[in-house]
């Protein structure tokens, strides 16, 4: 059995003047004739919120902020299986541009979106998404970067630093973590765990 293509999106909302309902996004490719949640395939190499960020921009034109994970969801397509990790998203700033995927959005209220989206799996994805408690704050939580062995530091372990590929694996976290919007950056008092985000803290203007 042959492994699935891996591929990320996400489920873009916002809210409406109604009470208690609220818009998703919707693309259209023109390529399958369908309507869709915005996804694509996975660079070698790439994170899968990494590619779920850079897919919804790519598609949509939108800059967002991301929530919360979704389960994957498995089909099978002409090329062979298919696993699609989605985020639920919020929209940041942007405007959509056609392109050669996708030539057209459109905001279509949740209540409606079952109609509109082309596949079962789809379909599931909003009715998860209405099942969601509204309101969630977010807490994303890190473990320190590469900091070494204990053995191998000659003083206290709280201030055992980064290594240099600690530093690397602290600077690779801004992207994928910035996606999140944070409000805040917290650390414990060891020295590799402040190190570890004072790369993104610093990113997004915030103090550690």
């Amino acid at each position: 059995m042959c492994n699935p293509v891996l591929a990320a999106g996400g489920i873009i909302w916002r809210p409406t003047a109604e009470a208690n309902e609220i818009e998703v996004l919707l693309v259209h490719r023109p390529r399958y004739r369908d309507w869709t949640f915005p996804k694509g395939k996975l660079h070698k190499g790439e994170p899968l919120i990494a590619a779920a960020v850079r897919e919804v921009a790519e598609e949509t034109g939108l800059s967002v902020i991301v929530g919360h994970r979704m389960p994957a969801v498995r089909y099978r397509t002409l090329d062979g299986p298919k696993e699609v990790t989605y985020w639920v998203m919020r929209p940041r700033s942007g405007e959509f541009v056609a392109n050669r995927e996708v030539d057209e959005v459109r905001w279509v209220p949740l209540s409606r979106a079952r109609k509109k989206l082309s596949y079962a799996h789809d379909r599931r994805l909003a009715d998860e998404l209405g099942d969601l408690p509204p309101g969630v704050v977010r807490v994303v939580l890190v473990r320190h970067a590469d900091a070494g062995h204990r053995s191998d530091f000659d003083g206290p372990d709280v201030a055992r630093p980064l290594v240099d590929r600690g530093v690397r694996q602290a600077q690779g976290l801004v992207p994928l973590l910035t996606g999140f919007a944070p409000t805040r950056v917290l650390s414990a008092p060891a020295l590799r765990c402040r190190q570890t985000v004072e790369p993104l803290a610093r990113a997004i203007g915030l103090d550690v």
